[in-house]
């Protein structure tokens, strides 16, 4: 999974353990999340969605809701939904289909690509054209915020020669 680059949340079935695998983007862009009850297991890119369908039952968890008001956010891996379980940004679950168990792994840590080596220009313009190019692979439209400001002029321009039918979007 490391390999893996862009958002994602995927569910891999392994036909060789029989085993499922929930897997989350290296900082978490797209949700996943799950519940664990009744002898199975249920999974829904919202929590809303696991709600609404009437099997996990809508009862707050009142410690992730006073860290919610605290903070205005709820840390990994809970929710405010007892029970409700989010896949941690940059891990994987195997979940076993013969006992039910879920074990979690970290596939990537952002402190991994750290280090104390200075960068030359090169490899600084290099690593900001390929971050900025994949960005605008899509296969939707692709639209840029301009703040005026150099940074927002540099994205465009390399973004600008990556896609065509680039739109720049400016608020006045």
């Amino acid at each position: 999974f490391a390999q893996l680059r862009g958002m994602f949340a995927l569910v891999v079935y392994d036909r060789l353990s029989d085993d499922v695998i929930l897997v989350r983007d290296r900082l978490g862009e797209k949700p996943l999340c799950y519940w664990q009850g009744d002898g199975a297991i249920f999974l829904s890119s919202e929590q809303s969605a696991l709600v609404r369908s009437g099997i996990v039952p809508l009862e707050v968890n009142s410690a992730a809701l006073y860290g919610y008001l605290l903070h205005g956010f709820t840390p990994e891996p809970g929710s405010l939904i007892s029970g409700v379980r989010k896949v941690p940004a940059g891990h994987y679950l195997r979940i076993s289909s013969e006992s039910g168990s879920v074990a979690e792994y970290q596939y990537w840590d952002p402190r991994d690509d750290v280090s104390d080596q200075l960068l030359s220009d090169d490899d600084l313009a290099c690593a900001l054209q390929d971050a900025i190019v994949s960005t605008c692979t899509s296969d939707v439209a692709v639209g840029i915020a301009l703040s005026g400001g150099l940074d927002s002029s540099l994205v465009a321009a390399v973004a600008a020669s990556a896609r065509a039918d680039l739109r720049a979007f400016t608020v006045g």
